[in-house]
């Protein structure tokens, strides 16, 4: 004889539960979840530039991603490889992802990007500090 626990209104819950979750951490895979590997990555800041260097060995620089905010810079590289055979056909997806929080704001509209032998160099112009001087009546 086979002894089975009995399920109770509290397995349905626990149930539901499990499905909740599995649902809620799907929604933050991150590129980096999902194959894409970190450049090696240096930042440099001078007086009037933030100066970011990344590795990215075998890539085109038709395929670099590049993006840029007053204060995040995004670099992705995403290859397409799709494999077919007489039986069957495969996708899949691999690349580089890099997200970066900058130390002080940039100008967006003044960045300049280059790449050379694998090297991909940023250079981000700081932005000019607005503000006034208040005076205190």
């Amino acid at each position: 004889m086979v002894w089975r626990r009995r399920r109770t209104p509290f397995d349905d819950i626990f149930d539901m539960w499990d499905r909740f979750m599995d649902s809620f951490w799907r929604d933050f895979e991150t590129p980096l979840s999902q194959g894409f590997r970190e450049p090696e990555t240096e930042m440099v800041e001078t007086d009037n530039e933030i100066i970011v260097t990344m590795e990215l060995p075998g890539v085109n620089k038709e395929d670099i991603d590049l993006k840029v905010t007053e204060d995040l810079i995004t670099v992705k590289v995403e290859e397409k490889q799709e494999v077919k055979t007489e039986t069957s056909f495969r996708k899949s997806y691999k690349g580089f992802y890099k997200s970066l929080k900058l130390p002080v704001k940039v100008d967006p509209n003044e960045t300049k990007a280059s790449y050379k032998n694998g090297i991909l160099e940023v250079r981000l112009k700081k932005a000019e500090k607005t503000g006034r001087k208040v005076k205190i009546e």
